[in-house]
């Protein structure tokens, strides 16, 4: 089903035997109605064959520059396969990255890969039928990546578990994560985690965000350190924003219509208004310590418990200052 043009080939057979069954595993587990244009160097056994010096294209435009080992392509053991990757250049996307790919490598690829558009990686990564690790650089349509991961339970990649650090540049986690209040990030957070799409992704979170849009509002100079499950943060944050100087500690959910809170937070000082959270008066600046457990989807239908202390709230018409009260709505 192949055409073959123009290849040298110089191997040694020894007590060796290859059936066509072997030969029809082989073609069965690459992608089919595949072309490609490569030149590499090809040395060792079949069930360890290194391949140097790759330079691929194929006809759906995905190109591989670099060397990769692939180990157990043909045992017949399970769970034995192992390819190790050291990538220059790999420029492709989820669909046809996938189709062209051995299917024990394809498989281990998460769907949540599609969201990130065409990528072009560069650097290293050892995948096995249960673990992948990798240390990659990635620019996507969506934003740059660095990843040093250890990626457990590939075989149920979905739900698989993680654990390493994360770099994002410009990147649209909203696109990603299909929120439509988030937008572009610059973040660098250590991650411990499982879970690949937005209703089973549970991480713990550790690190700095150097800037986050949301509610079209651009968020700079926070520190994390928590875990988000579903659009739900337990955990404290440090907000260091020129328009909110807050210590965050308890638990924010944004997963429903209606957002759940209980928390503790020391605000010194919070513009509400550039911030996109209060729009009835021209000024709204806000100072205090809140503790609060409340339902909402604005301040106007809130729903809960919520003490002040030490509080002033300035508008265009006065100043106003409180020692201590609390609010149930």
């Amino acid at each position: 089903k192949y055409f073959v043009d123009k290849v040298k080939i110089k191997a040694n057979f020894k007590d060796s035997k290859i059936n066509l069954n072997d030969l029809n595993t082989f073609y069965n587990e690459f992608g089919t109605n595949q072309e490609a244009n490569f030149s590499a160097k090809f040395t060792g056994t079949l069930n360890k064959l290194n391949v140097s010096n790759i330079d691929l294209k194929t006809n759906k435009n995905t190109i591989i520059k670099g060397h990769i080992i692939f180990e157990n392509l043909f045992s017949k053991s399970e769970n034995d396969f192992k390819m190790i990757g050291d990538f220059n250049q790999l420029s492709s996307n989820y669909s046809k990255l996938n189709q062209m790919l051995p299917n024990v490598i394809g498989a281990s690829i998460p769907k949540i890969f599609n969201e990130l558009g065409n990528f072009n990686i560069s650097g290293t990564s050892t995948i096995t039928t249960k673990k992948i690790v990798s240390n990659l650089e990635m620019i996507t349509d969506i934003g740059f990546v660095k990843s040093d991961l250890i990626i457990n339970n590939v075989n149920s990649i979905e739900n698989a578990s993680y654990k390493g650090n994360l770099i994002l540049k410009e990147f649209n986690l909203g696109t990603l994560l299909s929120d439509k209040l988030l937008e572009n990030t610059n973040l660098n957070l250590d991650v411990d985690g499982k879970g690949f799409t937005k209703e089973n992704l549970i991480s713990n979170l550790n690190g700095t965000i150097e800037n986050i849009v949301y509610n079209k509002y651009r968020y700079e100079n926070l520190t994390v350190n928590g875990k988000y499950a579903q659009s739900k943060f337990n955990g404290e944050l440090v907000s260091n924003d020129k328009n909110l100087k807050l210590d965050f500690k308890g638990i924010a959910d944004l997963s429903k219509t209606k957002n759940y809170f209980n928390f503790l937070a020391e605000v010194d000082y919070a513009n509400l208004k550039a911030l996109n959270f209060y729009s009835r008066d021209k000024k709204s600046i806000f100072k205090g310590v809140i503790d609060i457990e409340m339902t909402s989807s604005s301040l106007d239908d809130a729903v809960g418990d919520v003490s002040f202390y030490d509080t002033t709230y300035s508008n265009e018409n006065d100043n106003y200052e409180f020692k201590d009260f609390r609010i149930k709505s």
